[in-house]
């Protein structure tokens, strides 16, 4: 679609089957209202772009949402450090493999949007992207958060998560 999303097949939006790799997954955030930044989770809008001041038909990302985006990184890369080297000292997690594709695609799509953009579906493809892997990493590390509660932890109240769907 447009804003790049898969419409009613948009896996950060609506429960996937559940899986047993990546029970994190079922902890993506999705879009609230009240949300103060819709960094995340926003719709990709022309705004978030401008003309190259010397190149025709050439754009670049606005250095407000640059910003935003690079602020969101360093936040989600401090969040999943520990994680990430947690989760692979634990036995009983260890099918449980910590996304680093997603974290090393989300370095690669902001050192993209750092750059020049000739096509509007090219900067959509690109926002996306970072907003689906930085989406991922949050979600393990709200997942990760959760499940060091213990058995007995209730979690309290926020925002709604995507969730999954099981078979039984």
């Amino acid at each position: 679609m447009v804003d790049g999303l898969w419409g009613e097949h948009e896996w950060t939006l609506y429960p996937q089957p559940y899986c047993h790799e990546s029970p994190y997954l079922a902890w993506l955030r999705l879009p609230s209202k009240n949300a103060a930044s819709k960094t995340l989770t926003g719709p990709v809008h022309k705004r978030m772009w401008h003309a190259h001041p010397s190149k025709s038909n050439i754009h670049l990302v606005d250095p407000a949402v640059f910003s935003e985006f690079r602020d969101k990184l360093e936040e989600v890369k401090a969040a999943v450090m520990n994680p990430f080297h947690e989760i692979t000292t634990i036995a009983r997690f260890a099918h449980i493999p910590p996304p680093n594709h997603a974290y090393s695609r989300a370095f690669e799509a902001l050192d993209r949007l750092a750059k020049d953009f000739g096509a509007w579906r090219d900067f959509v493809e690109v926002v996306r992207g970072l907003q689906r892997n930085l989406l991922e990493l949050l979600a393990f590390a709200d997942w990760w958060h959760d499940i060091r509660q213990g058995e007995e932890f209730q979690p309290p109240f926020r925002a709604p998560t995507r969730g999954s769907i099981f078979d039984n």
